[in-house]
C-alpha cells in the first residue's frame, strides 16, 4: 500500500476502525504497520491534495487486485 501511495502528491490518512485507532500517515510503513489491520478490519482513508483522486482510483484498483498478495 505504501509504495502504491508514495507516488502521488497528496496526503493520505488511514485508521483501523476495527480497533477505534486515530487516522496514520498511510504512506509511512510504520504508520500503517502500527495499526494493525488484518484481514476483516473496517478502515477509513482520507485522501487530500492534488493527486487525490488518482491516487483514490489507484488504490481501488490494487485493493480489487488483491494488493499484490
Amino acid at each position: 500500500m505504501v509504495n502504491i501511495l508514495k507516488p502521488f502528491n497528496c496526503a493520505v490518512k488511514i485508521a483501523n476502525l476495527s480497533r477505534n485507532d486515530h487516522y496514520v500517515n498511510a504512506k509511512s510503513l510504520m504508520a500503517l504497520m502500527s495499526l494493525g489491520i488484518k484481514n476483516g478490519h473496517e478502515v477509513s482513508v482520507i485522501f487530500d491534495g492534488e493527486d487525490a483522486q488518482r491516487a483514490l482510483q489507484q488504490l481501488s484498483i490494487e485493493i480489487e487486485n488483491g494488493l499484490g498478495e
